[in-house]
């Protein structure tokens, strides 16, 4: 393949003159300034390419700066609603621990105050039974059977009636040993479902924060790709509007130098066929 010859030399070749002449031409300081021209244009590609390059990196540490505050918030407010969390728990455990307690004590209370009042019960009963019989001369001896019998249905009726308070005070114990129960496990699944859910919004904020990150990750990347191939394109259009223009002027002082050099040759030959 035959080398390309150069403008200095097409030059040479066209006027006849030496190459080291070329320098001085107009030829040539067109073709520099068309050079000139076309690397000012290439040097603004470059500032450009290179600004918005910049300034998509400098977008995207803004949004990982702004990701950073954005995960800080989100444990600031995870950690904020668990104390909350927890504070709420531990007051309606308190409220309901000290319900039970209060009527644990009120119930014990109750029950021996009744169980008091029926021993009393039972001691003026069973005093006035024995006066009874004692004035019917059925202390001793006579009638042992009706005393038995009657000792017996007092004996036998404060022992129903103790039976029934203590049953009654078992019962209250129960209900509320059931209240305890069903109240902490209402509890601990009310709160146990706000952990959870906090756990869930939690989670789901910092994974969108990091699909976000990554989106701009990617979207810089992209963004720098595209710059790079329309930088590309730009030097590509450039060099070959440069190519253009130069051979335009080439063409066109080699028209000019045609005709400076055949005209005269013309006009003498035309002179001397007039």
């Amino acid at each position: 393949m035959a080398k390309r010859m150069s403008a200095r030399e097409r030059w040479s070749k066209r006027t006849g003159k030496s190459k080291k002449e070329y320098k001085g031409t107009l030829e040539y300081k067109a073709r520099k300034q068309i050079k000139k021209y076309y690397e000012k244009k290439k040097g603004f590609v470059r500032k450009k390419a290179k600004w918005e390059t910049k300034k998509l990196e400098e977008d995207f540490q803004r949004i990982l700066r702004e990701a950073d505050v954005a995960k800080s918030q989100t444990e600031e407010d995870w950690v904020r609603n668990m104390k909350n969390i927890t504070e709420n728990k531990a007051a309606d455990l308190e409220s309901i621990d000290y319900y039970v307690r209060t009527n644990r004590g009120r119930t014990q209370e109750d029950l021996d105050t009744s169980l008091r009042r029926e021993a009393r019960r039972y001691d003026l009963t069973m005093g006035r039974t024995r006066e009874s019989l004692a004035t019917r001369r059925l202390t001793f001896g006579g009638l042992g059977g009706v005393r038995a019998k009657e000792e017996g249905l007092v004996t036998e009726e404060h022992t129903e009636k103790k039976l029934d308070i203590e049953t009654a005070g078992k019962r209250s114990f129960q209900d509320i040993a059931r209240y305890e129960f069903e109240k902490n496990r209402a509890v601990e699944m009310r709160f146990g479902q706000e952990e959870s859910l906090l756990g869930q919004k939690k989670r789901f904020a910092l994974e969108n924060i990091g699909l976000q990150t990554e989106k701009a990750r990617m979207g810089k990347e992209h963004g720098i790709k595209d710059i790079s191939l329309a930088k590309k394109e730009s030097y590509f259009d450039l060099k070959s509007a440069r190519r253009t223009d130069q051979a335009q002027s080439e063409a066109m002082f080699a028209e000019q130098y045609m005709r400076d050099k055949y005209q005269p040759l013309l006009w003498n030959y035309l002179q001397k066929g007039a």
